[in-house]
């Protein structure tokens, strides 16, 4: 049904076939923006001409889009209530053994969301709960960062990470759509 109203729009508005277009992200179709494809120098070009554009121009957004989010996010961490209230709803694991949920993991499941939110990398998130350790704490943790954030995003990962990450996804995808939901016009100026 939504095909069959998408292919009467396009009829509607004389959208030639093959010529790309963009849909926000929250999959609305800017005529604004879109216009640009429908220009006479566009429309003559051959159509993967038309494509390599439309994906330049995707790039382009899509590292506005984030660069808001990044921005937004670039003194972000989980705060300690919300950490404690998350922690709460780990089960426990098998053994006598159990995970440490001390400042250090709250850290990385900052990071964790972060990367989520905004599809950078680990490397590059803030880390606002590790400045605020004293200096010999900030050296070591920077130097367990990658073997613990591989725990949590592995293929294969204990089932503590696997709890884990079910409690941090849903978070990430609020943030990024409260986010998003804001007004990102001035990026564009």
């Amino acid at each position: 049904m939504v095909l069959d109203d998408w292919q009467e729009s396009r009829e509607a508005a004389v959208i030639p076939v093959k010529t790309p277009f963009l849909l926000s992200p929250r999959f609305d179709y800017d005529v604004a923006l879109n216009g640009f494809f429908l220009s006479a120098d566009m429309i003559g070009l051959a159509w993967n001409t038309q494509d390599d554009y439309a994906r330049d121009v995707k790039a382009f957004l899509n590292f506005l889009w984030h660069r808001k989010r990044r921005h937004a996010l670039q003194d972000w961490s989980i705060d300690i209530d919300t950490w404690e209230q998350l922690s709460s709803k780990l089960p426990p694991t098998p053994g006598p053994v159990q995970p440490v949920l001390d400042d250090r993991k709250r850290r990385v499941a900052s990071i964790y969301v972060w990367t989520r939110g905004t599809n950078g990398e680990h490397h590059d998130a803030p880390r606002p709960i590790q400045a605020q350790q004293p200096l010999i704490t900030q050296q070591r943790w920077a130097s367990q960062i990658t073997t613990i954030y591989a725990r949590i995003i592995r293929a294969d990962p204990h089932q503590h990470y696997v709890d884990l990450r079910k409690l941090l996804d849903p978070i990430a995808d609020r943030i990024a759509h409260r986010i998003d939901a804001r007004d990102c016009s001035a990026l564009l100026k």
